[in-house]
């Protein structure tokens, strides 16, 4: 059985839905040309995407600065927000980073251990 989640609503059965479920044994990658390119049984597919460039894509739609190097002025403008007690979840909308960019950068700035969230 799979479980397909769609980027955008699609048609399937006469109605517009984001996700389906399919019963099925195998699945085949048709190519543009009309070519099956891969048949796979279901039970050894464990996951589905289209690469590290559309997860890319995906985070710097929720977060702009995602996967970008941080300027000293970014950094210095983190520590001073941090310090002024901005949660993680402010400072990820404030400087546009993923949650995992801010905490990142807080632990090499040597203000929040690496194991929890509290600052040195």
């Amino acid at each position: 059985m799979f479980r397909i989640v769609f980027s955008r609503p699609v048609e399937v059965g006469g109605q517009l839905v984001s996700e389906t479920t399919v019963e099925a044994e195998r699945l085949e990658a048709i190519s543009a040309a009309g070519e099956v390119v891969m048949t796979a049984a279901a039970d050894v597919i464990a996951r589905i995407d289209l690469g590290p460039a559309a997860r890319t894509a995906q985070l710097r739609s929720r977060a702009a600065n995602h996967g970008r190097a941080w300027t000293d002025e970014q950094r210095a403008e983190l520590a001073r927000l941090h310090g002024e007690g901005l949660t993680v979840p402010q400072l990820m909308e404030r400087l546009e980073r993923t949650r995992g960019g801010i905490r990142s950068e807080l632990i090499r700035q040597g203000l929040l251990k690496r194991e929890g969230t509290s600052p040195k």
